[in-house]
């Protein structure tokens, strides 16, 4: 396979990178790990600080209130509401940062767009917790199609949001070559599944809000389970390593 044009990857081929010979190429490799590590580390950061915050919305039990068994066993059951909008948001941003993973693991290098893009999506997963928090104070109440609905919508607008940074990855020959088109083709179909979803959940949430929450559980399923397809990205990923062991790094 050819190597990647050296201007594709924002090196003009004019500059000190190209007097090293043989190793320039491994000098670019390096440049451009280090700013795909940084952007998947910064990335790491926002997830990991989102998932936190959904376990601001669990209440606990004033003990000078609630102390005998059966008043704290109540009060806690009486927050069944919360619990649900928890697990469901738990799961979809744990979903989402493995998703972010496995796409970077074969992300050759960003650019200032991409970057961009990838802020679209962390900024649904900071939204995350704001839309659970309404979530779990309306659910079973006359007000749960409205807050499914606003829980749809954040939903709806990350999916979205990483089907655009996919897509903008492809375009602009983001992904690392060795990847086969078969692997792109799958992913890019797996990825639409979520929109299409989401939406069906927020036309759901004028109807029946628990119709709506349920939706979400489909898409848990869809992206829990791994893809039974020849080339997954994981798949991509082994591939790759496997060429740069036997071939070394493309070049």
């Amino acid at each position: 396979m050819s190597a990647p044009d050296p201007q594709a990857q924002g090196f003009d081929g004019t500059g000190e990178l190209e007097a090293g010979g043989d190793t320039t190429e491994p000098v670019k490799r390096a440049i451009l790990l280090r700013e795909t590590s940084r952007t998947e580390a910064f990335s790491d950061g926002v997830f990991a600080i989102a998932i936190t915050l959904l376990a601001l919305n669990l209440a606990q039990p004033v003990a000078e209130k609630y102390h005998d068994p059966v008043a704290l066993r109540e009060a806690l059951l009486s927050q069944w509401p919360t619990y649900i909008a928890f697990l469901v948001s738990f799961i979809n941003i744990l979903i989402m940062w493995a998703s972010h993973h496995n796409v970077f693991n074969v992300i050759e290098r960003v650019d200032h767009y991409f970057l961009l893009i990838n802020g679209m999506v962390l900024m649904a997963a900071t939204l995350t917790p704001f839309s659970t928090a309404i979530l779990a104070a309306h659910l079973g109440t006359d007000s749960a199609g409205l807050a499914a609905g606003v829980y749809s919508i954040v939903a709806l607008y990350g999916a979205l949001a990483f089907n655009l940074l996919w897509w903008w990855a492809k375009r602009r020959d983001l992904i690392e070559p060795l990847v086969p088109p078969s692997a792109i083709k799958s992913v890019t179909r797996r990825f639409a599944i979520a929109p299409a979803v989401f939406t069906a959940a927020l036309v759901l949430s004028f109807v029946n809000s628990w119709a709506s929450v349920a939706m979400f559980l489909v898409v848990i399923a869809h992206f829990a389970v791994p893809t039974v397809r020849k080339h997954t990205l994981d798949e991509a990923e082994d591939e790759i390593i496997e060429q740069v062991e036997e071939d070394g790094p493309p070049g």
